[in-house]
């Protein structure tokens, strides 16, 4: 069974209270019983020393006799004197043991034979019996027993005040045992309630709850342990917050390692995929060839059709490589402030000859705008978007632009009017090598990989790009980036 700290204290208090108060009235009880006696041997001794004295002085001053005639024809006068000197019942025995006198013959006291036989071999004996001392003492003459003095003293007082006296401390001692008792039990549980708040403490701190202040403000040793525990708590907190941020790093590291590793499946699978094609198309032609090397139209087809595929292929591989790079090292190039309505007014200039080829034209709407940007990166984002507007429009379409400011950014909307985009692949459309169309990819001699390079660009200069619209009558992109001013970069 468990018994508490408290509880433990006040029964360790109570007994060493008990234990005190026991010791502290037996040895005062103790002191009075022997100062009694001793007064009492003391007050006897003289009497003795008086009864021989007055017996001597008798018989002197007497008649010469014998000493035990003298005693035996004086001994009730001898017990009468030594009586009223005394003011005690006295008896007097001869060296036999026979009652030879007493100050009080018609007071009945008790025989006491066995103390009697004692004082006759001339030693002192007494015995107490009903607060009466009864007390033997012998009498010598020239170093011989001549009789025995019995002295009758009443102690019923001094057994009175030991009485009152043990009754006082019973009394007093419980008295004082309880009040410190209580007094003690106080304390305790004050002291057994701050070790319970600092348990309570230490539990809450086990189970995460850390505190802001110490629990207890005292000047001793728990004041102490409260500081102790309160910087425990903090030193705890701060490891355990540490741990926390540590441990969502390695998270966020595992996840995009995890993604990273996905990414790269799914790059080597789709890059394979590419590569596959254009591949067979240039190995089935060089076996016709081979087939029939005399067929110069079959060799101009095939030559031209290698060529096409190996611009592709160079193409491809270009692209991959730079769409690594791109996620392998951080943003370095040398950004400046550039006017995008200039640079895209120069990108239609020099993007109209396509755009005329294919019977689609341009109109193009811009307000100032100068943002921070690498001018290279940009030109690479608007030809890949402009390019997209045109190889997946329709003959006779157009292709808007429009830049305007709003809420501190500058934003470009490139609006076609071609074939649009599926609804279940317009959110994958910035996936690298996915393609929504793959037969009209494959003419245009796309590789999927344009619009991941220009999202990667954009992030790297603070750009975003969204799909807002795309359907049957076309597609709607939004490019924005932040506004520059002299005092933002």
């Amino acid at each position: 069974m468990r018994v508490s700290l408290r509880w433990k204290f006040s029964l360790l208090l109570a007994g060493l209270l008990l234990f005190t108060v026991s010791v502290l009235s037996v040895l005062v009880l103790r002191s009075i019983r022997h100062n009694q006696r001793t007064g009492l041997e003391r007050e006897m001794a003289e009497m003795t020393n008086r009864a021989e004295l007055t017996v001597k002085m008798s018989y002197l001053s007497g008649e010469q006799v014998s000493l035990k005639a003298f005693m035996k024809y004086r001994g009730m006068d001898l017990s009468n004197r030594l009586g009223q000197s005394n003011g005690l019942h006295v008896r007097l025995y001869d060296e036999t043991g026979v009652e030879i006198g007493n100050s009080l013959p018609l007071v009945p006291s008790p025989t006491m034979p066995d103390a009697l036989q004692y004082a006759l071999q001339g030693k002192v004996a007494y015995s107490d019996v009903q607060d009466v001392l009864y007390y033997f003492t012998p009498i010598m003459f020239e170093e011989q027993l001549i009789a025995v003095a019995e002295f009758q003293r009443p102690v019923g007082e001094l057994h009175a005040f030991y009485r009152q006296t043990r009754t006082m401390f019973l009394l007093s001692g419980s008295t004082v045992l309880l009040a410190s008792f209580l007094l003690g039990f106080l304390y305790v549980y004050r002291q057994s309630k701050a070790i319970t708040l600092l348990k309570q403490t230490a539990n809450n701190i086990e189970a995460g709850a850390y505190i802001d202040h110490a629990p207890l403000v005292r000047k001793d040793e728990l004041g102490e342990l409260s500081e102790g525990i309160y910087s425990m708590s903090r030193e705890i907190e701060s490891s355990m917050k540490k741990l926390e941020t540590e441990k969502a790093k390695l998270s966020l590291v595992v996840d995009k390692l995890q993604v990273l590793e996905q990414q790269q499946k799914q790059f080597i699978n789709n890059i394979s995929h590419e590569l596959k094609t254009p591949l067979t198309s240039i190995t089935a032609y060089a076996d016709l060839l081979e087939l029939y090397p005399d067929d110069p139209l079959l060799f101009q087809q095939a030559m031209e059709s290698i060529r096409k595929e190996s611009s592709r292929l160079h193409k491809l591989v270009e692209n991959a490589l730079r769409l690594a790079s791109l996620e392998k090292y951080e943003f370095e190039y040398q950004a400046e402030a550039v006017s995008l309505d200039i640079v895209l007014d120069e990108l239609i200039s020099l993007m109209k000859g396509k755009a005329d080829k294919f019977g689609l034209t341009f109109q193009l709407h811009t307000v100032p705008a100068t943002i921070w940007a690498e001018r290279e990166s940009l030109i690479h984002i608007f030809v890949n978007l402009l390019d997209n507007a045109i190889k997946y429009n329709l003959p006779g379409g157009s292709v808007n632009i429009r830049l305007y400011t709003e809420q501190n950014h500058a934003k470009v909307e490139i609006i076609d009017t071609g074939i649009g985009i599926p609804f279940e692949s317009q959110e994958r459309i910035f996936e690298p090598f996915y393609t929504a169309n793959k037969a009209r990819s494959k003419e245009t001699k796309g590789s999927g990989l344009g619009l991941a390079l220009v999202q990667q660009w954009l992030e790297k200069q603070r750009g975003i790009i969204q799909l807002k619209r795309s359907d049957s009558t076309g597609s709607v992109f939004e490019v924005q980036f932040p506004l520059y001013h002299h005092d933002s970069v």
